[in-house]
């Protein structure tokens, strides 16, 4: 898309700012920045909401996110004073005020790159017997990025963050992804999404350019519909120059992990406009993941069905299992039955079926490596979790159920460095609450308990957020001294649960160190002796 406002233009598909036709030197965090606040220009825009689409969750000083907001009204020839574009709300926020026209994408598309889509597809009709109808899974193609250096170094760094990307997608298993053979036919860009689709017979297109400005190098990633042309997503990444060989691999993995979770948020909201009876196995594993995702006993239910529709129409996917081991083993950890056992046994032997259907499947050592929690086993589940993202280095949820599990075995600085991957690759995840329990639990093990408060407060206050969540927070305000809040959250935690004691907690949080037993016993001991009025 491209947004015009007085003598300016921002293009998000070229990732480019310009002021009269000629392009404009922005540092990338500079112009998401911009990017973020023209796209969000009808509401107001908090600090908040800029931590966590400009830097990734992370919280930063105000000077900084001054000192942004500064250099955007620069590069749009506005100031503090005037505000003409940029408006800043006194302990509020900020709004794009300028009037914005927005443009379609493929008006930047060049006569070149049209020229290359023509001739490409018009030698694919000549082909004999070519289908390039599109697959029963998601599939996507990933042109090669696009340096606005044109020094030769820069197109071998273009080269291999393109390549490193096609591999790591394809290591997901559930993607179809278009052979870089095809795709590496498409360099001159930017193309229209629809016409790539057409080229070659995929959904999702991911496009994207490298710029260097001075010693920073900035990466710049979207993905797109294939069929409708509409944009899904767009991101970008920066390091120093000096790092970038070092670093590639890791740029490459958040582009990944972005692009999945992106695609599959797509794919769940494309099974909710199909009609039940009219889902194929895709879909059908796609509205369970859905409702799995809500953490309700319904919505189990609900997700189960799916599931096995899904293994119905494909009696060897190895998702619907995982999903269906997943489900039993929600229904043991949050006691929804009074069969605790039973919904063990379950998990453990639907995450097996996954691994026989599919052994390289990672989902199916993520379902495996939690039933090995439930069975107190963290070692096992441990060492099935580090395979499952071993195999799939972008996935969120495995990073994070690793982080999890390593969070119970007391190894609280890899399990902080693992979940930040996890948020990293995925900062709107549908698992956010669990995310940031996480990394509550761990700070409050290591004595921070101010951020730790903070973090579990913000756990407890997800929409689909469980009462086990809701039981971290009220341990950690009550170890940071926050008494009122320890209290609020308390008083929910046993409306939600009557009689959840310390015993409950150590049931479905397994630690393992003796200390940490006994820092979970004192703070329970404190939340029951306090008064509740």
């Amino acid at each position: 898309m491209i947004y015009q406002f007085g003598d300016y233009e921002l293009d998000a598909s070229r990732f480019e700012l310009r002021h009269r036709g000629r392009a404009q030197a922005v540092e990338p965090q500079v112009y998401a920045l911009l990017l973020y606040l023209i796209q969000n220009r009808d509401r107001l825009v908090t600090r908040d909401d800029l931590n966590r689409a400009i830097w990734n969750g992370r919280i930063v000083a105000a000077s900084t996110v001054n000192s942004r907001i500064k250099a955007a009204r620069h590069a749009v020839g506005d100031d503090g004073k005037s505000q003409s574009r940029i408006r800043t709300f006194p302990r509020m926020g900020y709004r794009f005020v300028a009037e914005v026209t927005a443009l379609r994408p493929n008006r930047s598309v060049s006569v070149d790159a049209r020229s290359d889509v023509d001739r490409i597809v018009a030698a694919g009709d000549k082909l004999d017997e070519l289908e390039l109808t599109l697959p029963d899974r998601p599939s996507v193609a990933v042109l090669p990025f696009r340096m606005a250096d044109a020094r030769a170094a820069s197109g071998l760094l273009a080269d291999g963050l393109t390549r490193d990307i096609i591999s790591q997608l394809g290591r997901a298993r559930w993607l179809f992804v278009a052979a870089r053979g095809s795709t590496f036919q498409f360099r001159v860009g930017p193309y229209d999404p629809r016409d790539i689709g057409r080229a070659l017979g995929v959904r999702y297109v991911v496009q994207g350019d490298i710029h260097i400005l001075g010693n920073r190098v900035g990466v710049y990633a979207t993905l797109a519909d294939a069929a409708t042309g509409v944009e899904l997503w767009a991101d970008h990444f920066e390091c120093k120059v000096q790092e970038v060989v070092e670093i590639q691999q890791r740029i490459a993995e958040d582009i990944v992990g972005l692009v999945e979770a992106e695609i599959e948020q797509a794919e769940r909201e494309r099974s909710l406009l199909r009609a039940p009876e009219g889902l194929d196995a895709w879909s059908a594993y796609h509205r369970g993941c859905w409702h799995m995702y809500r953490f309700t006993p319904k919505d189990f239910d609900q997700a189960e069905h799916f599931f096995r529709r899904s293994l119905e129409l494909d009696p060897k996917a190895p998702r619907a299992y995982a999903g269906l081991s997943f489900i039993h083993w929600q229904r043991a950890f949050l006691e929804l039955t009074r069969d605790r056992t039973t919904q063990e046994r379950l998990a453990l032997d639907l995450a097996y079926q996954s691994l026989a259907a599919d052994p390289r499947d990672p989902l199916g050592h993520w379902a495996l490596g939690r039933a090995y929690l439930l069975q107190n086993d963290l070692d096992q589940a441990v060492d099935e979790l580090d395979v499952s993202v071993a195999i799939n280095p972008s996935s969120a949820v495995g990073q994070y159920s690793l982080a999890y599990v390593l969070m119970q075995l007391g190894e609280t600085t890899r399990s902080l460095d693992t979940n930040g991957k996890a948020r990293r690759l995925s900062p709107y995840d549908a698992m956010t609450f669990a995310m940031y329990a996480c990394r509550a639990a761990n700070l409050k093990f290591l004595g921070r308990y101010d951020e730790a408060a903070e973090f579990a407060t913000r756990a407890a206050r997800q929409p689909n957020t469980h009462y086990h969540v809701v039981a971290i927070a009220a341990v950690c305000n009550v170890l940071a001294d926050r008494r009122e809040a320890a209290k609020a959250h308390y008083a929910r935690l046993l409306e939600a649960h009557p009689g959840y004691t310390s015993a409950d907690y150590l049931t479905a949080f397994k630690h393992r160190p003796d200390e940490h037993v006994e820092l979970i016993r004192r703070a329970f001991a404190e939340l029951e002796a306090s008064p509740r009025t």
